[in-house]
């Protein structure tokens, strides 16, 4: 998939999302506005995803790293999405495409002999992801989601903080719980530059192969056995995994595909009972792991 793609799909991503604003959709003057950052950042990524491509590995503190990516309805995402991921600290690079409309090595055009490409037989969901790190012996396992791009140094930091404190899962965005009851749905934003703890991990999830056994373990206590079907739920648990809640940091802005909420694109958007589903996960977990609160906003686990 060329640049020209990419852009392209961003582009129109801006565009229909910009149909909810009509007497603002007739300027083109927003338009510009909106889309000249976008390429500049996305241009700056293409740069930075040159500068960090290294064939060697160089482990972590002598650990191991593998990312999983997942590839749904952006194909258009995926390639950058490698090449930003083909630093010198991970060994082993996992692109899983869930949509068999497409081959996942026409939309690839790196060449690494870390890359693992599979092109599922049918469309699975995002608990798939945790499976294909279970088949992945590791240390460390970063996953991400088809709608974010990380630099280089943002990845890199993201495994040296998981290594550090492999306590709790790590992410770069997150939410907090601001209420008791749904609805309406009671977790709000969390902010990065409070090195904050979280109650749910988005979009970027750093874990351990003990967060991963214990992944595996509270799925089963909550009923899921079918793990490529399980597609709305799957960071609610992993976020519980840990022997405390999860840690965000600020390593800078983190950019987001245009289409990260567009209707027929996103699971929120488009998934039925999407937030009621959560609300009762999350609900079930609390009963199963409690994270108690103290004084400096972290919380130790008990079973």
């Amino acid at each position: 998939m060329s640049s020209y793609g990419h852009f392209r799909f961003q582009f129109r991503s801006l565009w229909i999302a910009s149909r909810r604003f009509r007497r603002i959709r007739k300027r083109l003057g927003f338009l510009c506005s909106a889309a000249v950052p976008i390429l500049a950042a996305f241009l700056r990524l293409r740069l930075l995803s040159r500068r960090g491509r290294f064939l060697s590995s160089h482990p972590i503190n002598g650990t191991q790293l593998k990312l999983i990516l997942l590839s749904y309805a952006r194909p258009a995402n995926v390639d950058l999405l490698v090449r930003l991921c083909c630093i010198d600290s991970v060994d082993r690079i996992v692109v899983s495409n869930n949509n068999p409309r497409y081959r996942v090595r026409d939309i690839v055009r790196v060449r690494d002999p870390r890359l693992v490409l599979i092109d599922q037989e049918d469309h699975v969901k995002p608990g798939i992801r945790f499976v294909l790190a279970r088949d992945e012996p590791s240390d460390l396992y970063i996953a991400i989601d088809d709608d974010v791009f990380l630099t280089p140094s943002q990845l890199r930091l993201l495994a040296e903080k998981l290594a550090a404190e492999p306590e709790n899962p790590h992410g770069l965005i997150g939410k907090v719980l601001r209420g008791k009851s749904f609805p309406p749905w009671p977790f709000v934003p969390a902010d990065p530059h409070d090195m904050a703890r979280v109650d749910i991990l988005n979009c970027v999830y750093a874990f351990t192969r003990e967060h991963l056994d214990e992944y595996f373990r509270l799925a089963a206590a909550v009923g899921i056995e079918d793990h490529a079907q399980f597609g709305n739920g799957e960071d609610i648990i992993l976020s519980f995994s840990g022997r405390e809640r999860p840690r965000i940091h600020d390593f800078g802005p983190v950019t987001v595909c245009a289409s990260s909420s567009l209707a027929g694109i996103a699971v929120s958007s488009t998934h039925d009972h999407f937030y009621k589903e959560r609300w009762e996960l999350f609900s079930s977990l609390s009963a199963i792991k409690l994270f108690e609160r103290t004084c400096n906003n972290t919380r130790t686990g008990t079973i």
